[in-house]
């Protein structure tokens, strides 16, 4: 694989071209992927350090992305700037804090660990921290509904009420050709 202009993007396999239907919700439209490893498998390389996340499909109004996790890495507390997805364990373990986004951001943050095979759904609605507990490599199939535009970071306050202290833009992550697949390295 070639690198780009950019050092977090890796620059490779190209979407398939018989991407699933316009409609599907964002959990069918992970199904589809995994149920398609020839899609992505090949994608599923070590990796030492950080994340790692590979554009699999994208379209105006939905997008499918291959996330790696490596041992001990966590995603901070986040949403996804108002759209639906889900993501699906196609290897490894992850463990996800999730709660409801309301007015206070204040609630009970759960907790649950996805094992191989394991998926969750969210809306516009649900916070959550990803993170991969185990000593080995993770991979993961996110998929969203509409397309991700950014992404808000949360920290837990003093008073016990969760703040947003920063926001990533969709042009801080993904190419602008969107017929390549995109890594991201992070420390």
């Amino acid at each position: 694989m070639a690198r780009s202009a950019y050092p977090f993007v890796l620059q490779g396999a190209s979407a398939h071209p018989s991407s699933p239907a316009e409609s599907l919700s964002p959990l069918q439209r992970a199904r589809w992927y995994v149920a398609r490893p020839f899609l992505w498998k090949e994608l599923c390389t070590p990796l030492a350090e950080g994340r790692r996340y590979h554009l699999l499909d994208s379209s105006e109004t939905a997008e499918v992305w291959l996330i790696a996790w490596s041992p001990g890495v966590r995603l901070e507390m986040h949403d996804h700037g108002g759209v639906s997805g889900a993501f699906f364990v196609v290897q490894g373990t992850l463990l996800e804090r999730w709660m409801r986004k309301s007015d206070e951001l204040q609630g009970e943050v759960q907790e649950r660990l996805l094992l191989r095979g394991q998926s969750v759904a969210f809306d516009a609605g649900h916070l959550h921290e990803v993170s991969n507990p185990s000593e080995s490599v993770a991979f993961s199939i996110h998929a969203y509904r509409p397309r991700l535009r950014f992404m808000n970071f949360y920290a837990l306050e003093t008073q016990g009420d969760w703040q947003p202290h920063a926001r990533l833009e969709h042009e801080q992550w993904h190419m602008e050709s969107t017929n390549f697949s995109s890594g991201r390295d992070e420390g």
